[in-house]
């Protein structure tokens, strides 16, 4: 009788104990709930030259909100997932960074895919009234050289073009070095990869060919004749797709063998929109990002399986790295929002300030292989540290070598602080 009652006693002291956490817990569940949704901005170009990447990029950021929405939020607060168009300029961008900062609540984080916009905002984030940290999915050495509020989740230009080069010469069978010429936009952005110069010097690695060229190429005939001339093996830069399949094409119809490298924001898919598979056969491209194929890491199968179920992406299936840009940007952002809640204890204290505290002091992303795992603190700014090679082979990306760590000398600490 005695051990019956006392396990009544028991009993009424568990339960007791159970409703005492559940309303411990239910304030907090329900204050992040009663919140207005947090907006996580998306600046793309929709209308100027980068039209047709963004198109794609919009429709991944209205499937993942509801997505994300559906699956209770992120930390339990509601999200909104908005693209604002950027048209490729400074100006537009700087009206739209000054409409951002308006915005109630003020969003903790900043999602951007063009040069013009970090261009705009990198010289303000550190004002009273902005302080907003912004992902970016490629590196510019204007934005990472020296820490700034911009953390990138790709690589730069020249630590992919480089990787890729040391990757080709180690398995070089010719006598002679290997010929590179550059097909770029005449920008900052376009330029930048030509930093790259002195370490390919040091490599024995020529570069036979500098040639500039506009967003919306109309006849690029001298060009052509320069690349004949000087027989580059690859040939690599940085241009809206207007620009490569007007090369590609051009290679095609004069039988050159040099190969085309491809960047991070410019898939095979988006470039076979206007050329043959024949045409693009056995070009590479370098990217931060993985490719749909390896469903071996769980965040490619997850996107994958997002793709496969939603109507409105089925037009972009499989999707390619241009893709994983916008799907990138916003696992990112939900990794460090959620970091941010379990850190400061609830959503009142996460803002753009605490997010870049955290950042800056130090903390580390796992996509579960969208791109390599992210790290970022007080000096590194270019979170992923392995690029992939990618070549395509029947109109699909082969992977070439796994993830290919950053080749020596081409760290942010290597190529900046030293």
């Amino acid at each position: 009788m005695l051990g019956q009652k006392t396990f009544i006693k028991c009993v009424i002291v568990i339960i007791f104990g159970l409703i005492f956490a559940s309303t411990a817990i239910l304030p907090e569940k329900a204050a992040a709930a009663d919140l207005l949704p947090l907006e996580i901005p998306q600046v793309v170009d929709m209308t100027g030259p980068y039209k047709s990447e963004s198109t794609g990029w919009v429709k991944i950021f209205q499937v993942l909100e509801k997505d994300i929405n559906e699956k209770g939020g992120i930390a339990g607060r509601k999200v909104i997932l908005k693209p604002y168009d950027c048209r490729y300029d400074v100006g537009v961008s700087t009206s739209i960074l000054g409409r951002l900062i308006n915005l109630t609540p003020k969003p903790a984080v900043i999602g951007g895919s063009i040069g013009p916009f970090f261009v705009a905002s990198a010289k303000k984030m550190p004002e009273p009234d902005y302080r907003i940290p912004l992902l970016a999915p490629a590196a510019y050495e204007a934005f990472v050289k020296e820490p700034s509020w911009i953390f990138s989740f790709g690589a730069l230009y020249y630590q992919s073009l480089g990787t890729f080069l040391d990757w080709v010469q180690k398995n070089w069978k010719e006598a002679r070095p290997i010929r590179l010429a550059f097909y770029t936009l005449n920008t900052p952005g376009g330029r930048e990869p030509m930093r790259l110069k002195p370490w390919l010097e040091q490599k024995g690695i020529e570069v036979v060919a500098e040639e500039f060229v506009d967003p919306v190429p109309v006849d690029i005939t001298s060009i052509m004749m320069r690349f004949q001339q000087t027989k580059p093996d690859f040939i690599y830069g940085i241009t809206p797709v207007s620009a490569y399949t007007k090369l590609l094409t051009e290679m095609e119809r004069r039988n050159m063998r040099s190969k085309l490298i491809l960047p991070g924001f410019m898939p095979f898919s988006l470039v076979l929109k206007y050329v043959d598979k024949k045409t693009l056969e056995g070009h590479y491209q370098v990217s931060a990002f993985n490719t749909y194929l390896d469903e071996s890491s769980p965040g490619i199968k997850s996107m994958n399986e997002l793709f496969k179920k939603n109507e409105a992406l089925k037009d972009l299936w499989p999707p390619d790295t241009g893709d994983m840009w916008a799907y990138g940007h916003v696992m990112v952002a939900k990794a460090l929002l959620e970091k941010a809640v379990e850190k400061y204890g609830s959503w009142d204290k996460v803002t753009g300030e605490t997010i870049f505290e955290m950042l800056n002091s130090g903390v580390e992303v796992d996509t579960g292989g969208i791109v390599s795992h992210l790290k970022w603190n007080a000096q590194r700014r270019v979170g992923p540290s392995a690029i992939k090679i990618l070549q395509c082979q029947n109109g699909e990306p082969v992977d070439m070598a796994g993830w290919m760590p950053f080749s020596k000398g081409l760290s942010e600490e290597e190529f900046f602080h030293r």
